[in-house]
């Protein structure tokens, strides 16, 4: 079961669990909120759901680039980036496949 938008998330909860699609729009909504906000609070270490994943916010310093049609060379400014580690049980699942 691959999921490519929120669309095919709610139609699947929804007839899972024979639930109207707007119910089941309003929970993956408030899941997906839940996880933005753990994973955006400074004061946890990230998102860490048992057994599946864990994302955190990563700082990503400035650094030294360079610009591969002219050779110029230019700082990529700091900026935050989403780390993301599948869990082994996610990743033998992918293999498996």
């Amino acid at each position: 079961m691959t999921f490519n938008t929120k669309k095919e998330m709610v139609e699947t909860l929804s007839k899972n669990k024979g639930i109207s699609k707007v119910k089941a729009k309003e929970i993956i909504e408030d899941v997906l909120l839940v996880m933005e906000e753990l994973i955006m609070d400074e004061t946890h270490d990230g998102l860490d759901v048992h057994g599946l994943f864990k994302a955190e916010v990563k700082e990503i310093p400035d650094r030294e680039r360079r610009n591969p049609k002219d050779g110029t060379v230019f700082i990529k400014k700091a900026h935050s980036s989403i780390k993301f580690k599948a869990s082994s049980r996610i990743k033998k699942m992918i293999e498996l496949q």
